[in-house]
């Protein structure tokens, strides 16, 4: 009919419901196939590099403990998240922007002195290659329409100042559960009712940070 009323899976069983919530990451299915969107334009997502390195985890406490990193100099900024026993080691482009193969560019990295000292001090060891896509935009774009809701990447959540995004894929998520737990109740899951989202999010943390999306992205 003219809205959502479940997804199919790739082996073809239907799922009714009578809201979606979208939480499928920067290529969103439920955003393309329920008309909130096409594709992300390439000046609006970006291709994330990262490296996975294993570590030993009690040089990890005692070399690096809570601390983040960020690596300047072959490139604006990499970003190393640390865990118990490993960290991650990645950075972005916007797609239109990209003038290089991503592995190339990451390795530049590799070969900053200070860096290679403290993969020394750490016992790292590369794990794995991953690679990913991650909406970067001033604002979020289109969120919802009849029976659906968009959280996290798939919304374009993440933040506009350096991308980071499982906070506020945790924030929208609670918000949109208790939206459609709301609109279920009362038997209606149109876009109108469902603005309630929108406006609960603008509200939240997270919309404090777009009030000063265009700054923050520049």
């Amino acid at each position: 009919g003219d809205r959502t009323h479940g997804v199919v899976t790739e082996s073809g069983e239907k799922i009714e419901a009578d809201i979606v919530i979208g939480a499928d990451g920067a290529h969103s299915m439920v955003a393309i196939k329920s008309g909130i969107r096409k594709r992300w334009g390439k000046d609006q997502i970006t291709l994330i590099p990262q490296l996975d390195f294993a570590c030993d985890e009690q040089r990890m406490d005692d070399v690096i403990g809570p601390a983040e990193m960020v690596w300047f100099g072959p490139y604006c900024g990499a970003y190393q998240v640390n865990f118990r026993d490993g960290f991650h080691l990645g950075l972005g482009q916007w797609l239109e922007n990209w003038d290089t193969r991503p592995i190339e560019m990451i390795k530049r990295i590799l070969k900053i002195p200070a860096f290679q000292a403290m993969c020394r001090s750490v016992d790292a060891e590369l794990r794995e290659y991953q690679i990913h896509m991650l909406p970067w935009m001033p604002h979020p774009g289109k969120t919802i329409t009849d029976g659906v809701m968009l959280i996290g990447d798939a919304g374009g959540f993440p933040c506009p100042l350096e991308g980071e995004g499982i906070w506020h894929a945790c924030w929208t998520g609670k918000i949109a559960a208790e939206v459609a737990a709301e609109a279920i109740s009362k038997g209606d899951v149109s876009e109108t009712f469902l603005r309630e989202y929108d406006r609960r999010w603008k509200q939240s943390p997270i919309g404090r940070e777009y009030e000063y999306g265009t700054e923050f992205v520049n």
